[in-house]
C-alpha cells in the first residue's frame, strides 16, 4: 500500500473512530435496568432514557454535559459551602455524565448539585458584565457553565436590575430559561405535588399573606385620604379575591394569574415600604407614646413590614411559578405509573385541569393521599427498592456498589412492573361515565422489554454515524480523481453503503418505535432525503454493473404471447431451450397473477385509516363514495374514485412484475456479468463517480444538518391526528421526498458543472474536412456538423468549447431531473387522494399544493426546454439551481393553512444565504462561460 493510500485509510477510519469516541467511558454502574423504565410523557410511552436526555439536553444544552466544579466557587469561599458536591467527581476531574444518571443523581442527591455548574452560560459578556464571574478557571481553562445557586444569587441580588435590563438578549433569555427548566424539574422530581398543585399552593400563600396584611393596608389608605384611595385600597383585595375564585373552580391558567398576583405583589411591596418610613419615624422617637407602648409599636410594625415583604416575595414566586407553568407545563413531569383517577380516562376531560393517565414519581414514591387505593404490598416494594438503589449510588466509597446498585435497581424495575400489572384490574373498575377505550389502551402499563427498541436507538445513534459515514464516502470518493481512483472508488461505495444501511436500520427502529412510517416530522424528512440522495448516488454509480442484469430479469417476467414477449434473437434457441424459457415465463406469470391479487387486496381491501384498527376506509373504492343522504355520487366524488382507478391499474400492472424482476435480479445480475465480464462494467462505473461524491456530500450535509442544528428537533414525537393514516403518509411524503432527493442530486451535479464552466479549461474549436470544404454557412456545413456530432464552428470564428465533463454531467443531470419530475407528479396525486380522504376535497390551491405545482411546472419547463434545444448544457446546470430554490420554497418556505405541520423552523436567513450565494455562482460561471464562447474573436486564416 503506498503512502498516499495509507493517508487516506487513516484519515477514513479517524473521521469514524472520531465519532465512537463519544460512547466512550461508559459509566461503571449498570442503567439499563432504570433506562428501560416506561415512562408517560408527550402523549406516548418511552423510556426513561428518552425522557432523561430531553431534560438533560434542555438544561445543559447536551445529552452527555462534561461538568466540574471549576468556576463553582467566588474568590475566598470555602470548600464547605459546596454541601458535599466533591462526591459527585472523585479526584476533583471532570465528569462526562449520561443523562439517566443526572437524572437519578438530581432525584437522590439534589443539594449536591445547587452549586455545580451545569446551566450553560459561555458568553463573555453575560459572565462578565451581568453574573459577575471570571471567564477562566485557576488553569486558565475556558468556563461554559454556572451553576443554579450563582443565577439564584444574581437575581436576588444588587445585579439583578442588571440581569433583568439583558431581558430580550438570546444568550440572557437562554440562560434564564435553563435555570426556569432546571428548577421546575427539580421540583417535579422532588416534591409529591403536581405542576398544577405547587402553583396552587403558592398561590394560597400569597392569598393567605394578603389576608393578614390587609387591615393594615386598609388604615395606611384611610390615611392617606387622597382621592381615589378607597379605589386603591379595595384594588389588592379584589385581586385576592379573583385568585380565590379561580382556585375554588380549579382554573388556575398562568395567564389569568397575573395580574391579580402584580397588584398583590406592588401593594405588599409599598406596604413593606411605607410601614419600614413609619418605623424610621417611631425610632426618632417622633412620637408621644411612652417607652412601653414605643417598643410594642416597633414589633407590631416590624413584623408587618417583615410579613408584607414576605408576601411580596410569594406573589412573586407564584408569578415565576405561573410562567413556568405556562413555558413547561408537565414537560418535565416523569410519570412512571398508570394513575387511578377516573376523570382522566373519560372521553370529554377537561382541558383546564391537570389530569393525567399516569403518576408522577416523586409523587409514587413519597405521596399519601394521591396512592390511596394502590396495592399496598406492591407499592412498599417499589419505595423500598428505590431506596436501596439509592442508598447504593451514594454510596461511593463501597466496593461492592455496582453490585449493589443493579440488583436493587433491577428489583424496583421489576416492583414498577408488578404494581403496574395489579393496578390495570383496578383502572377498568374505575367509576368512568364516558370511558375513553382507546386512551385506556395506550395507557396501559406495558411489558419489560417494550422500551428497549428505542434504547437502542438512543445508544446507537444511527442517524449521527450517517453523517460521519457519508462525510468519510465523500472523501474517498475525492480520492477517486487521482491514480488510486480503482481503490478509492470502491471504498468510497462501500462506506455510502454503509451510511445507507445505518440510515435504514435507523429508520427500521424508528418505525418500530412509533408504528408508523418515520417522514412526519422535519427531522424526519431531511434525514429521508440524505437516504434518498445516498441511494440514486448508489445507484446511478453501479448502474452499468447492473443493468445487463436488469435487463434480463425483465425480460423473464414477461407475459408469453403478449407484447411483453421480447422480439426473438437472430441466433434461434433449441427446443430444449425454447421449452425452459416457455416454462420460466409460465411461471413466472403464475408468480405476477399471485402478487396482482396481493396487491389489489391490499389496496381495495385492507381499510387503512387515522383512528382505532378498522377504521377509515381502503386506499382505492371499487365503486364511488356517497355522501351521507344523498342518493348519487358527487361530481368530485366520481373525479377521485377514477383517479383511484386510475392508480389501481397500473399498480396491478407494473407492482407485481417490478417486485418479481428484483427478486429474479439476484440471480440474473451475476449471470449476466459473468457473461459479459466485469472490465467494462466497472470502468463505466468508475466513469459515474460523480454520482457517488453527489450522494456522499449531500447526505452528509442532510445528516449532519439534521442532528446537530438546534432547529430540527430529533425526538420521536406524537403525531396530528392527519398524519396517522400510515399507508397515505408513507406513499405520499416518501414518493414526494424522493423527489426532492432527485433534485437535490440534480443540484449537485448541476454545481459541479457550474464549477467545470467557472474553473475548467476551455478547449478550442473542432472541425472536420466536409465542414471545411464547405463554405460555413450553407447547409451542406450544418449538415456535416449535424452528421459527425462534433461541436463546429464557422472557420472564420475562434469560438473555444467549454470543458468536456460538462457534456457528461448534463447527461447525468438530464436523467435525474426526468425521475424528480415523474416522482413529484406521482407524489402530488397521492397526495391528492390523501387530502379527499382527510379533508373532503383534493385539490384546495393551499399554501404547499399551489407551490407543489409551481415546481412541477419548473421541472417540466426546464425538461422541455432542453430538449427542444432552448438551452443548452448550461442552461440545464443552470435550472438546477433554480429547481432547488422552488424545492426549498415548497418544502420549508411554505406550510400555513391545513400544511402547517410541513413548514421550516428557524434558519430562514442562512436558507436565504444559501440560495444567494448559489444564484451567485450561476452568474459568476455564466459570465466565464459567456467571455469564453460568446466572444468572438475574428480570426485571419490565410
Amino acid at each position: 500500500m503506498g503512502l498516499r493510500s495509507f493517508r487516506f485509510l487513516l484519515v477514513a477510519w479517524a473521521l469514524v473512530a472520531g465519532h465512537g469516541a463519544r460512547a466512550a467511558g461508559e459509566a461503571v454502574l449498570d442503567w439499563d435496568a432504570w433506562e428501560q423504565i416506561p415512562v408517560l410523557h408527550d402523549g406516548r410511552i418511552k423510556p426513561l432514557d428518552t425522557f432523561a436526555r430531553m431534560a438533560v439536553r434542555d438544561i445543559c444544552g447536551t445529552e452527555t454535559p462534561r461538568l466540574s466544579l471549576a468556576g463553582a466557587l467566588a474568590e475566598g469561599q470555602d470548600e464547605s459551602v459546596l454541601s458535599g458536591a466533591q462526591d459527585l467527581f472523585p479526584g476533583d476531574r471532570p465528569r462526562r455524565f449520561r443523562a439517566s444518571e443526572l437524572l437519578f443523581s438530581w432525584i437522590v442527591e439534589p443539594q449536591k448539585w445547587r452549586r455545580v455548574p451545569l446551566l450553560p452560560a459561555a458568553d463573555e459578556r453575560l459572565r462578565a458584565d451581568v453574573l459577575g464571574l471570571p471567564l477562566r478557571d485557576a488553569r486558565g481553562s475556558r468556563l461554559k457553565y454556572v451553576s443554579w445557586w450563582q443565577v439564584a444569587d444574581v437575581m436576588e441580588g444588587p445585579r439583578s436590575a442588571e440581569l433583568h435590563s439583558r431581558l430580550g438578549d438570546s444568550k440572557a433569555d437562554d440562560l434564564l430559561t435553563a435555570y426556569g427548566r432546571y428548577e421546575y424539574l427539580l421540583a417535579n422530581l422532588t416534591m409529591p405535588q403536581g405542576p398544577g398543585e405547587r402553583l396552587a399552593a403558592q398561590l394560597e400563600n400569597a392569598i393567605q399573606g394578603w389576608r393578614e396584611l390587609e387591615g393594615a393596608w386598609q388604615l395606611l389608605a384611610r390615611a392617606e385620604s387622597d382621592s381615589g384611595a378607597d379605589d386603591a385600597a379595595s384594588a389588592p383585595a379584589q385581586a385576592a379575591e379573583e385568585l380565590q375564585g379561580l382556585l375554588f373552580h380549579g382554573q388556575v391558567a398562568p395567564d389569568a394569574l397575573q395580574r391579580p398576583l402584580l397588584m398583590i405583589r406592588q401593594a405588599a411591596t409599598e406596604l413593606s415600604t411605607q410601614l419600614e418610613a413609619h418605623l424610621r419615624q417611631v425610632q426618632d422617637g417622633a412620637t408621644g407614646l411612652d417607652p412601653k407602648e414605643l417598643q410594642q409599636a416597633q414589633v407590631k410594625m416590624r413584623a408587618l413590614a417583615a410579613k408584607a415583604a414576605q408576601t411580596a416575595r410569594s406573589a412573586g414566586r407564584a408569578q415565576f411559578a405561573a410562567v413556568q407553568y405556562r413555558n413547561f407545563g408537565n414537560r418535565y413531569a416523569l410519570a412512571v405509573i398508570p394513575a387511578l383517577n377516573p376523570a382522566a380516562l373519560e372521553r370529554k376531560r377537561d382541558p383546564d385541569r391537570e389530569l393525567s393517565p399516569w403518576l408522577d414519581l416523586s409523587v409514587l414514591l413519597w405521596g399519601s393521599k394521591e396512592v390511596k387505593g394502590y396495592p399496598p404490598q406492591e407499592l412498599q416494594q417499589v419505595r423500598r427498592n428505590f431506596e436501596a438503589a439509592s442508598v447504593a449510588y451514594r454510596d461511593r466509597a463501597a466496593p461492592d456498589r455496582p453490585q449493589r446498585f443493579a440488583e436493587a435497581m433491577n428489583r424496583f424495575a421489576l416492583a414498577l412492573a408488578a404494581l403496574g400489572e395489579a393496578i390495570e384490574p383496578l383502572r377498568q373498575e374505575l367509576p368512568i361515565r364516558n370511558r375513553d377505550e382507546g386512551l385506556m389502551a395506550r395507557t396501559a402499563y406495558p411489558p419489560l422489554d417494550a422500551t428497549w427498541t428505542e434504547v437502542r436507538y438512543n445508544r446507537l445513534d444511527p442517524f449521527g454515524w450517517t453523517w460521519v459515514l457519508s462525510l468519510a464516502a465523500f472523501v474517498a470518493s475525492l480520492g477517486a480523481i487521482g491514480p488510486l481512483r480503482r481503490p478509492a472508488f470502491w471504498l468510497a461505495v462501500a462506506l455510502l453503503t454503509a451510511a445507507l444501511a445505518m440510515m435504514v436500520y435507523g429508520f427500521t427502529l424508528r418505525t418500530l418505535v412509533t408504528v408508523y412510517t418515520p417522514v412526519a416530522t422535519m427531522f424526519e424528512t431531511v434525514i429521508f432525503m440524505a437516504l434518498v440522495v445516498a441511494l440514486m448516488g448508489l445507484w446511478f454509480a453501479i448502474l452499468p454493473l447492473l443493468a445487463g442484469g436488469l435487463r434480463l430479469a425483465w425480460q423473464w417476467t414477461a407475459l408469453p404471447f403478449t407484447w411483453e414477449t421480447p422480439p426473438p434473437q437472430p441466433q434461434q434457441p433449441s427446443s430444449a431451450q425454447k421449452g425452459r424459457r416457455t416454462a420460466a415465463r409460465a411461471l413466472a406469470a403464475v408468480a405476477r397473477a399471485v402478487l396482482s391479487v396481493g396487491v389489489f387486496y391490499a389496496l381495495t381491501m385492507i381499510y387503512f385509516g387515522a383512528g382505532e384498527p378498522g377504521e377509515g376506509e381502503p386506499v382505492v373504492l371499487l365503486l364511488p363514495r356517497i355522501g351521507i343522504g344523498a342518493s348519487m355520487p358527487t361530481v368530485g366524488e366520481l373525479a377521485i374514485w377514477l383517479v383511484g382507478l386510475g392508480l389501481l391499474v397500473p399498480a396491478l400492472y407494473y407492482l407485481p412484475r417490478a417486485i418479481l424482476a428484483g427478486a429474479i435480479s439476484l440471480f440474473t445480475v451475476p449471470l449476466a456479468l459473468a457473461k459479459q465480464g466485469l472490465s467494462e462494467p466497472v470502468r463505466r462505473a468508475i466513469g459515474r463517480k460523480a454520482f457517488v461524491a453527489c450522494g456522499a456530500f449531500l447526505a452528509f450535509w442532510a445528516a449532519y444538518a439534521a442532528t446537530h442544528v438546534p432547529i430540527f428537533d430529533k425526538s420521536i414525537k406524537t403525531l396530528q391526528p392527519i398524519l396517522r393514516h400510515s399507508f397515505w403518509l408513507a406513499v405520499h411524503v416518501a414518493t414526494i421526498m424522493a423527489s426532492y432527493g432527485a433534485g437535490a442530486l440534480a443540484w449537485a451535479l448541476g454545481s459541479i458543472s457550474l464549477g467545470y464552466y467557472l474553473f475548467g479549461r476551455y478547449r478550442d474549436p473542432m472541425r472536420n474536412a466536409a465542414a471545411q470544404a464547405a463554405d460555413p454557412s450553407s447547409p451542406a456545413a450544418w449538415e456535416a456538423i449535424e452528421r459527425t456530432g462534433a461541436f463546429q464552428s464557422p472557420s472564420d470564428f475562434d469560438v473555444r468549447r467549454a470543458p468536456e465533463a460538462c457534456a457528461t454531467l448534463s447527461g447525468y443531470i438530464y436523467r435525474v431531473v426526468q425521475i424528480a419530475a415523474i416522482l413529484l407528479f406521482v407524489g402530488t396525486i397521492l397526495g391528492a387522494a390523501w387530502a379527499d380522504k382527510a379533508w373532503g376535497r383534493y385539490w384546495g390551491w393551499d399554501q404547499k399544493e399551489v407551490w407543489a405545482l409551481v415546481c412541477f411546472l419548473v421541472w417540466m419547463v426546464i425538461l422541455h426546454a432542453r430538449h427542444t434545444g432552448w438551452i443548452g448544457n448550461f442552461g440545464l446546470a443552470a435550472g438546477t439551481v433554480l429547481e432547488a430554490s422552488a424545492i426549498m420554497m415548497t418544502w420549508y418556505g411554505v406550510g400555513s393553512g391545513k400544511h402547517a405541520y410541513g413548514s421550516g423552523e428557524g434558519g430562514l436567513k442562512y436558507v436565504l444565504l444559501v440560495l444567494a450565494a448559489n444564484w451567485l455562482f450561476v452568474g459568476v460561471a455564466w459570465f466565464r462561460y459567456w467571455i469564453q464562447t460568446r466572444v468572438l474573436v475574428q480570426g485571419s486564416r490565410q
